[in-house]
């Protein structure tokens, strides 16, 4: 049993762990792809800003190719040229330092605020669209240099339309402005670049956590709707039968440590004296006694009812041969035992222990076989016999519950019925409901076997009882189970 608890606890262990790699695997295939796609965007955004810088290009080759000597001629072109490239902000021509000619006739004469060969720059504008960024194409032809000046806006548009729900930045040497056309130099710098081959620029940006898991929960929908499925199926499976797994795993230690203890419930005849006990398991564990209601219907499911039964057995043999010079003779010992007990991979157990009992001239053994499973006949005649043999009597435990039938009594070669307390507990008065009682009596007595009432707890009960003459009582009237070894103390 040891080991099968392991293979289910592994069982258990090894679900866990698939699901949370699958977890870990999709999503890290998650983060790459979505790193993937955001790249990708940022690819055609940096493609897209090329182009239009070969395009201004263009224009300043075109303008080269011009009298640019002549500032009045030039600035009719200029005129023409910022009609049809609206992006344009300024055109401007430079020769000694010196704006010398500009498409905004009055900055003529300023000194030029370019200072290097940049060909691609983001400076702060001073005249123009002051504390606003503006993007910088020069190129320098002999002694005269053509700057266009290109609205912040037909960028950080661009960029804008792109980023979706994350924020992209230009970035150049000097300067790194977000979609807004703020200022972010002073940030911490992106994790994310995508550079252009062709100009000092790049887009670049930082992906959240709640970006991530907003896509993810968008995109793999499907998938996580069935993981999450099968997570609450497997969960519901879990807690189900958490119980019974660590409850197996208590009670092989509890076998271990003989924490499953022998109580005992004396049987009283007609005249009222005892003639015999019923054995009782209770389960101590720290210091704490548990009773079968808590556990043997999850011992019955994983089997651990077989082990501590014949543990059960065993104790009260090494009692009973402790006192076995101060039991009386005729003295009725029973012990419950499940079907389970009688079947063909288990019988032999049984009955092992029960041969034990066959040295005591002065105990009758008793099986009292529950009705809380099917008793199949086919695997368990051959274990009746044997145990007959040995001077094993039957009772039928709980009759009228469960699934006792008129049959099994036949078939098991039933010596005992024992009328269930839910039963007894219907006489009350003279007018109570008795009549399943008694006809459970009357049974009796056409079967030709022995009848023991459990429950009895009132002397109207005794007395209904003794009236329709039942043989022999059992219940709190008489003495609640006690620890075997105090009982066989107080009364022998």
């Amino acid at each position: 049993m040891k080991k099968n608890f392991l293979y289910i606890k592994n069982f258990h262990l090894s679900v866990v762990g698939f699901f949370l790699f699958f977890l870990s695997f999709l999503t890290f295939n998650y983060v790459t792809y979505f790193n993937n796609l955001v790249i990708n965007r940022m690819t055609s955004v940096v493609n897209v800003i090329d182009n239009k810088l070969d395009n201004y290009h263009s224009t300043i080759d075109d303008l080269f190719n011009k009298n640019i000597s002549d500032c009045s001629k030039s600035m009719i072109f200029f005129r023409k040229l910022r009609v049809s490239n609206p992006d344009i902000q300024s055109i401007n021509i430079i020769k000694d330092d010196a704006i010398v000619c500009s498409s905004y006739p009055y900055i003529i004469g300023y000194k030029n605020r370019i200072e290097n060969d940049t060909n691609i720059d983001l400076l702060m504008s001073d005249f123009l669209v002051p504390n606003k960024f503006i993007l910088i194409i020069k190129k320098t032809k002999n002694k005269y240099s053509i700057v266009i000046s290109v609205r912040d806006l037909t960028f950080t548009n661009l960029v804008k339309l792109s980023e979706g729900d994350l924020n992209f930045n230009i970035n150049t040497d000097k300067f790194r402005v977000n979609s807004n056309g703020v200022d972010i130099s002073n940030k911490t710098p992106d994790s994310i670049l995508v550079h252009s081959d062709l100009y000092p620029f790049s887009i670049s940006t930082n992906i959240p956590i709640y970006v991530y898991t907003k896509n993810f929960l968008q995109d793999k929908l499907e998938v996580l709707i069935v993981i999450l499925f099968f997570m609450i199926v497997y969960l519901a499976f879990y807690f189900k039968f958490r119980n019974c797994i660590n409850t197996t795993f208590l009670m092989e230690n509890g076998l271990l440590n003989n924490e499953f203890i022998p109580f005992a419930q004396p049987i009283v005849n007609e005249k009222g004296i005892i003639s015999g006990f019923e054995i009782l398991i209770r389960w101590k564990r720290n210091n704490n006694i548990i009773y079968p209601s808590d556990f043997i219907s999850i011992a019955e499911k994983n089997g651990m009812i077989i082990p501590i039964t014949l543990s059960l057995f065993k104790s009260v043999y090494e009692m009973c041969v402790e006192y076995d010079s101060l039991i009386p003779k005729n003295t009725h010992l029973s012990i419950n035992i499940c079907p389970d007990h009688l079947s063909n991979s288990n019988s032999e157990g049984l009955i092992k222990v029960c041969k034990l009992f066959s040295v005591f001239n002065n105990i009758n053994l008793v099986l009292e076989v529950t009705e809380g499973q099917v008793i199949e006949f086919d695997g368990i005649v051959e274990a009746v016999d044997t145990l007959k043999g040995y001077g094993v009597k039957f009772a039928m435990d709980d009759f009228g519950t469960g699934f006792s039938t008129i049959e099994n009594i036949k078939k098991l070669k039933a010596d005992i019925i024992k009328i269930d307390k839910q039963f007894i507990d219907l006489i009350k008065d003279e007018k109570s409901e008795t009549a399943f009682v008694d006809n459970i009596i009357d049974l009796s007595k056409r079967l030709g076997v022995s009848i023991i009432a459990e429950g009895v707890e009132t002397k109207e009960q005794e007395k209904y009882l003794l009236e329709n003459n039942v043989e022999y009582l059992q219940g709190y009237l008489y003495s609640k189970p006690i620890p075997l070894n105090n009982l066989l103390d107080s009364y022998y």
